[in-house]
């Protein structure tokens, strides 16, 4: 009997147990019916290469699927379709002809009264501002790099609110720690390409001291105005000449800017200079110089533009916006015929003027801002979001976030739970009877 044992364990040990193979859940109903026609053919196959043939019977089926010409028809209608629709429901529902094409861009917030005819606001790729890096930062010194990154940020806000010409004007800023050198854009970019590294440097002889990033020169036309204002102003640091519709249009009226609104009286004492042509000539210098005095921040050139002056790049920006809004708003109003208009008596003119020098608006409780800060840096702000890198350097940015301690309006019994365990800790003990979390 024991023999016996040993032998049929023998026999267990060497014998083959049949195993019958089942198809995987995952797999899907095609790969089923390929192992149950081939069951009997393929019994003796090992597991692995029958899940290969599996796998590849079934990629090669897909891909004849999906190079076959009714799949690719298929899908293409399927995406035409979605399209359509998308373009139908955006558009109001159209139900005819083929789909409209996409909106144009947003117009720029200015006002179309100021806005020149040869306006080039710039629809492409946004190009940063501060390209200062690397070799090319290390040209020039900390206050440079922002004074370039700042009179770059000018341009981009002139083109914006459009108030560019195509190539043509020029704004200008003097280097801190020289009388004799000032930034400005070289002659043939669009205000939308100027960059940091891009503005020239040069003196008041009109040499170039640096060229900048480009091979181009600078307008001649635009070294000459500049550099006789930057001359008899030695505390003027920057100057921005325009030509716009309303500024050219206000220039050409021989009763020049009126005491008509708030915007006009801000601006103080305004000076005047006539046309004599292309400002190309070396004795017009001292022309405008005599016409623009001592004291104004605004010069009207005849039958020309517009010139907005500041001690820093701040003010004068903050003149050259307010000198446009002035003009938008009497050239609107001229319409109504100039005996028409009512005019601020003479007496106001000095209060408005003196409220505003003193920054902020006149009306802001912080001591920080000079004239013209308070609104710069929020149209920095501005640019910064919509990713144009301006490089400026806040000064408010303090003021933006929330007091450290500061109390909703709610007390903190009236606020709701701040965590699930609070919440428990609520419901056992109401509210007049509440213990302290641990």
């Amino acid at each position: 009997m024991a023999t016996n044992m040993a032998g049929n364990a023998k026999k267990s040990r060497h014998s083959k147990k049949k195993v019958h193979f089942e198809a995987p859940p995952s797999w899907s109903g095609l790969g089923k019916n390929l192992f149950a026609s081939n069951r009997k053919k393929t019994s003796n196959r090992p597991y692995v290469i029958e899940r290969d043939v599996v796998k590849l019977t079934q990629s090669r089926r897909v891909s004849e699927l999906l190079n076959s010409e009714e799949f690719v028809s298929k899908v293409e209608n399927i995406l035409q379709k979605q399209v359509t629709s998308s373009f139908r429901s955006n558009f109001g529902g159209l139900k005819d002809g083929p789909p409209p094409p996409p909106p144009p861009p947003p117009v720029p917030p200015a006002l179309s009264v100021s806005a020149a005819p040869y306006h080039t606001h710039s629809t492409t790729m946004v190009r940063p501002i501060n390209d200062l890096r690397g070799t090319l930062a290390k040209r020039y010194s900390k206050t440079e790099q922002e004074l370039r990154c700042k009179l770059a940020s000018v341009y981009r806000l002139v083109d914006y609110f459009g108030w560019s010409q195509l190539v043509y004007n020029h704004i200008t800023v003097r280097v801190d720690g020289s009388n004799n050198h000032f930034l400005l854009n070289p002659f043939g970019l669009l205000y939308s390409e100027v960059t940091a590294s891009s503005l020239v440097k040069v003196d008041l002889d009109g040499e170039v001291i640096d060229a900048g990033s480009t091979r181009l020169g600078v307008s001649r036309a635009g070294y000459t105005l500049h550099s006789a204002i930057h001359a008899v102003r030695p505390a003027v640091s920057c100057i921005i000449h325009v030509h716009t519709s309303a500024g050219a249009a206000v220039s050409t009226m021989s009763c020049g800017l009126l005491p008509i609104s708030q915007e006009a009286l801000i601006l103080g004492p305004i000076a005047y200079h006539d046309y004599q042509g292309i400002v190309v000539d070396e004795e017009e210098k001292n022309v405008i110089a005599r016409d623009l005095g001592k004291a104004s921040k605004v010069l009207i050139l005849r039958n020309h533009g517009i010139v907005a002056l500041g001690d820093t790049v701040e003010e004068a920006f903050h003149y050259l916006y307010t000198t446009m809004k002035a003009c938008e708003i009497q050239v609107s109003a001229m319409s109504a015929g100039l005996a028409g208009l009512i005019q601020v008596p003479q007496g106001v003119w000095s209060q408005v003027s003196r409220v505003v020098s003193k920054g902020g608006g006149g009306v802001s409780k912080h001591s920080l801002w000079g004239v013209g800060d308070l609104e710069f840096e929020a149209l920095m702000r501005m640019l910064d979001g919509q990713g144009y890198q301006t490089g400026y350097k806040y000064k408010g940015n303090h003021l933006l976030r929330p007091r450290q301690g500061r109390l909703s309006p709610r007390s903190s019994r009236e606020a709701g739970p701040r965590s699930s365990r609070e919440a428990d800790h609520r419901s056992k003990h109401p509210k007049g009877k509440q213990r302290e979390l641990e």
